[in-house]
């Protein structure tokens, strides 16, 4: 009877989810003004790891991609930045922790359910597994967005990035710059973002703290020791987001086409 009721209790609520999808999607002024809002409140009520892997899940399913990667920056800009989202954020940070009590099959769910909904927007995608500290996959992600059209959304969103980079969510991001041995994959991801933005503020904070912890160097280091530190590619998770850039730049060129 319990399981019966749990079951039950887990259908009414991915209904609620899909129902605030569809009112988000009917609403630009709902999405815009309530949506932050509404489920920072769900995180602080129900457990936020539930609310976010429900959604992604349900996003999944969209067929507008232009809304879904516009409720995917407000998701991620809530995992990045809120205090209600600070347990998220734990697990998936603790995804870099070889012995995770055994949890760590679950941790690479969460992150791999949120990772392939959070390709809609290529930002997000780095954002994310930065806090995840998967340093490996994120220069992937990065290096496979240079060969995509950069739009000046997604050039504006790589600043906004940038300067959360500086925000106290990402201090142990940090403070592994130090260690350019251990995490080269990091090195390479930042330099990779200094490369893809323009001249601009930006452009210049992010060099100067590449420059704080001397990036020459580094980068020769890196360039000696990368074989022994990096970690597994995963082929098919790159594939996954390069398939899902190139449906929306398919349908950004056939929308202009049309227009």
């Amino acid at each position: 009877m319990c399981r019966e009721d749990s079951e039950k209790n887990r259908e009414n609520f991915e209904e609620f989810l899909q129902n605030l999808l569809t009112r988000f999607q009917t609403d630009e002024k709902l999405l815009e003004k309530r949506c932050s809002f509404i489920v920072q409140t769900l995180c602080v009520h129900i457990d936020s790891e539930m609310v976010f892997c429900s959604l992604a899940v349900l996003l999944t399913q969209e067929p507008d991609i232009s809304f879904t990667a516009k409720i995917v920056q407000y998701l991620n800009w809530l995992l990045m930045t809120s205090p209600a989202l600070a347990p998220l954020r734990t697990t998936l940070k603790s995804r870099c922790k070889k012995h995770s009590s055994g949890s760590e099959g679950e941790v690479r769910n969460v992150f791999r359910t949120l990772y392939n909904t959070w390709c809609h927007d290529p930002v997000s995608t780095i954002a994310l597994c930065m806090i995840a500290h998967s340093y490996q996959q994120a220069s992937d992600v990065i290096h496979a967005l240079g060969s995509f059209e950069m739009t000046e959304i997604v050039l504006s969103e790589l600043d906004k990035l940038v300067q959360l980079l500086e925000s106290p969510v990402f201090s142990a991001l940090r403070l592994e710059l130090v260690q350019p041995n251990t995490n080269p994959e990091l090195y390479r991801s930042l330099a990779g973002i200094l490369m893809l933005l323009p001249q601009s503020e930006a452009f210049t904070l992010l060099r100067n703290r590449l420059e704080c912890v001397g990036v020459v160097r580094a980068a020769e280091q890196v360039a000696a020791s990368s074989g022994q530190h990096k970690e597994e590619v995963d082929t098919e998770m790159l594939d996954h987001f390069n398939y899902v850039q190139t449906t929306h730049q398919q349908r950004g060129l056939l929308s202009k086409s049309m227009g």
